[in-house]
């Protein structure tokens, strides 16, 4: 007489596998949860600028809550905007200077140090001044081994920073701005 029970092995085995396929469907869960997540927090911030944008009186109050957004809602460990100073003749900046204009959360002096242009020079090929030239997005994903990111990299560690993005703002007929911060951007870091 045949009987339908399993060795003690199989058993194991059964109870091995099942145990494995849950831990992956665990796994898979928390991925895509966590995913689903950073892209709900990127609407709310998307969403939240743009409500500044149709409440803002004037520039600077809208530069100031759009860094705020970013750091207060869009989880960015700091936020900025930087003004590309425009170049020529009449004492124009030849050296193609970002001056930040706003910025909000952990800054502790970076801004005033780190010496960014937009020249295409070592200090003007990071993310924000190859936004400016290129008026395109640049990300500086991993701080520490962005070899463009290194005339700023031990300020940057320093503060906590691993990441960069820089977005050029560019209104009609004026030289390209930038938004930027930076994450634990707008350049957020």
């Amino acid at each position: 007489m045949k009987t339908n029970r399993k060795t003690k092995a199989q058993r194991s085995s059964s109870r091995l596998t099942t145990s494995e396929g849950i831990a992956r469907d665990t796994a898979d869960r928390k991925r895509v949860e966590n995913e689903l997540r950073k892209k709900n927090r990127a609407l709310t911030t998307l969403s939240a600028c743009n409500q500044a944008l149709i409440r803002a009186t004037d520039e600077m109050e809208l530069l100031n809550e759009v860094c705020r957004i970013c750091v207060e809602v869009g989880g960015y460990r700091m936020a900025w905007v930087g003004y590309a100073e425009p170049t020529g003749a009449g004492g124009r900046d030849e050296g193609k200077t970002v001056r930040p204009v706003a910025q909000k959360g952990f800054e502790e002096g970076y801004l005033d140090t780190v010496n960014i242009t937009w020249a295409d020079t070592e200090r003007g090929r990071g993310p924000t001044g190859t936004a400016i030239r290129t008026r395109q997005p640049s990300i500086a994903r991993n701080i520490p081994q962005d070899s463009n990111f290194a005339p700023w990299r031990a300020a940057a560690i320093q503060r906590g920073y691993a990441s960069s993005i820089a977005l050029p703002l560019i209104p009609p007929f004026h030289p390209p701005r930038f938004a930027g911060g930076k994450e634990g951007g707008c350049s957020a870091r």
